[in-house]
Parts: C-alpha cells; sequence; structure tokens
C-alpha cells in the first residue's frame, strides 16, 4: 500500500467512513484526484463505495476492519 492509502485506512479507523471531500483536504488534491484515489481502493479491494449521487462515501471493506481488530 502507498502513503496515501495508508493514511486514509488510518483516518477511517477513527471516522468510519470517507468523503471525496475528506481526501481533498487532507492530501490538498483537487476533487478529481481524490475520486481517483478512492476508486483505485476499492479496485484493490481495500474499500467499499456507499452510495451512487454526491453523497457517497466509503468505507473499510469488511475482511480489513475484522483483520484490523484483532
Amino acid at each position: 500500500m502507498d502513503e496515501h492509502e495508508n493514511k486514509i485506512i488510518e483516518f477511517l479507523q477513527i471516522n468510519k467512513k470517507v468523503f471525496s471531500q475528506d481526501l481533498q483536504k487532507l492530501f490538498d488534491v483537487k476533487e478529481r484526484r481524490a475520486r481517483e484515489i478512492l476508486s483505485n481502493m476499492v479496485k484493490k479491494g481495500i474499500l467499499e463505495k456507499i452510495g451512487k449521487t454526491k453523497g457517497s462515501y466509503y468505507i473499510l471493506k469488511r475482511q480489513l476492519n475484522e483483520q484490523n481488530s484483532r
């Protein structure tokens, strides 16, 4: 995992969900880049996208959550 992915996982362990706007602030990137990072993490099976419109957000996939709880 890269540095962005590790920071997002840390963020999610505290906040439980992340919006693309959160990443824009966290990494000082434009909306398109924030969505690209999140989309790549979904493709890798790290995150799950909830919703289909502007209010959509991302959570950690269940198995990753369970592994970190141990």
